[in-house]
């Protein structure tokens, strides 16, 4: 399996938002697209220009992972319940050969290995990744935590024989937290505005140093094998102010991928984050072949 190009939107990173911060606690970024603009649409969108740059017909999809913690807004009642991202893409896009399966959160070295497992038994060579997220349709904890930015990033995959490996890694701490979501049934104001759901992180700081803690030890076993790696930072460890400003919490491997091209034409290493499971997942691309 091979990475052949990616393709990122992030508000406040290479399109217009709207940017904040958080008000204390883990000084995180907030980015926020425009009200207006739909999920589905936005997704679609960018995998056709992803599928165009590269030249690739939509009929040699195999697959489309999409990734949202977001409300699909593909019907009028917006709800959890109504077709996904992906099925929409795949709809707009006329992929009728690509199965498509629709994931809550996952991180990104999970759905790679997911799409390379599946493409590995499959007549067609290509893979479509697709993490889609529009946060400004949540309320938020932007006190204590950690803020995700809205964004679409699209990944295209292509079979091959080289080989990849995967390590998730749970971390081990006495105040281990995962974040969630609740409805906000009691909170008029929220649903006059259709914000529907809370997105709840309330992570200690004891927690958050268990996580960069853990960050490190995976960089000093890494250190050795000369291979680039990239990992998006959730936290930040009282950074200077400069520093702060370019810290992101998520949606960030696709887009140094985007900018780096030269990444994905050798070795790589991807470490990304899984708040809903409290782990990391190592995911190591090689030349070896299988």
């Amino acid at each position: 399996m091979q990475i052949i190009d990616a393709v990122s939107e992030v508000p406040g990173m290479n399109i217009i938002g709207i940017r904040g911060k958080m008000q204390n606690g883990f000084q995180c970024q907030i980015y926020e697209i425009e009200k207006e603009k739909s999920l589905s649409a936005w997704a679609s969108e960018l995998s056709r220009q992803l599928l165009d740059k590269n030249a690739v017909s939509q009929d040699e999809l195999g697959i489309i992972i999409n990734a949202s913690i977001s409300l699909y807004d593909t019907t009028a009642l917006r709800n959890t319940s109504a077709p996904g991202v992906g099925h929409e893409v795949q709809k707009h896009l006329d992929a009728k050969n690509a199965f498509v399966f629709e994931m809550f959160h996952n991180d990104l070295g999970n759905m790679i290995k997911i799409a390379s497992d599946f493409l590995s038994n499959s007549e067609h060579k290509y893979a479509l990744i697709i993490q889609s997220n529009k946060f400004s349709d949540f309320l938020k904890d932007d006190k204590n935590g950690f803020c995700i930015p809205d964004g679409v990033n699209a990944l295209l995959l292509k079979s091959s024989s080289n080989k990849i490996e995967l390590e998730n890694i749970h971390i081990l701490s006495s105040e281990i937290s995962k974040a969630g979501l609740s409805f906000n049934a009691g909170n008029e104001e929220a649903l006059k505005k259709e914000n529907i759901f809370r997105l709840n992180w309330n992570y200690s700081s004891s927690f958050v140093k268990a996580i960069n803690s853990e960050l490190k030890n995976i960089f000093l076993k890494l250190k050795e094998q000369q291979t680039p790696v990239i990992t998006e930072k959730w936290f930040s460890e009282h950074l200077s102010s400069h520093e702060t400003e370019n810290t992101l919490a998520m949606n960030t491997i696709p887009w140094h991928l985007q900018e780096n091209k030269q990444l994905k034409k050798h070795p790589l290493t991807i470490v990304s984050y899984n708040p809903f499971l409290a782990q990391y997942s190592v995911l190591k691309i090689t030349n070896d072949e299988i």
